[in-house]
């Protein structure tokens, strides 16, 4: 066991706390903010989001809602699903798509996922969209979603849903 003992004048040991103080006060002024937002396409995704529960239905919907979606009662299909070892170009398309709104799959490769898909009824925009069978999909791993995206089964094109909103 070592012991050592130090003599400090009342003039070394106020410089040492006024650097501390300083250093502190550096820190904390450039700690970002904790309600940050991501822009995406113009279109603000709050890290509230993150707040939301998605652990049954109503949280599930309350996610997409809080994006401005309207979601059809009762129309949830879930699904499971394993985020392949290796991504084809396809799964890559994808997964440059769910970059674009801060998602990526990359982490989650082997991984057993649920999806659940809701058919929307509104967009954000306040446009219907009951008769194009417009689908809203989120992918989720351990409660937490990890890939979302919008298709249109009329058309067959699929975008991100938070560049949507």
């Amino acid at each position: 066991m070592f012991v050592f003992s130090f003599k400090a004048s009342s003039v070394k040991i106020m410089c040492i706390l006024c650097a501390c103080l300083i250093v502190g006060a550096l820190v904390i002024a450039l700690m970002p903010e904790a309600g940050y937002a991501v822009n995406v396409n113009k279109v603000s995704a709050h890290s509230d989001l993150s707040k939301i529960s998605v652990k049954n239905d109503s949280g599930r919907i309350q996610y997409l809602e809080s994006l401005g979606f309207s979601i059809r009662d009762g129309s949830c299909v879930t699904s499971s699903a394993l985020i392949p070892k290796t991504f084809d170009a396809a799964t890559e398309q994808y997964n440059k798509l769910q970059k674009q709104q801060g998602f990526d799959l990359e982490k989650y490769k082997d991984k057993k996922v649920t999806s659940y898909t809701y058919q929307v009824t509104t967009m954000p925009d306040g446009t219907s969209v009951d008769d194009k069978n417009v689908l809203a999909t989120l992918i989720i791993y351990k409660n937490k979603v990890i890939a979302a995206d919008l298709c249109c089964e009329k058309t067959g094109t699929v975008s991100g849903i938070i560049t949507a909103a």
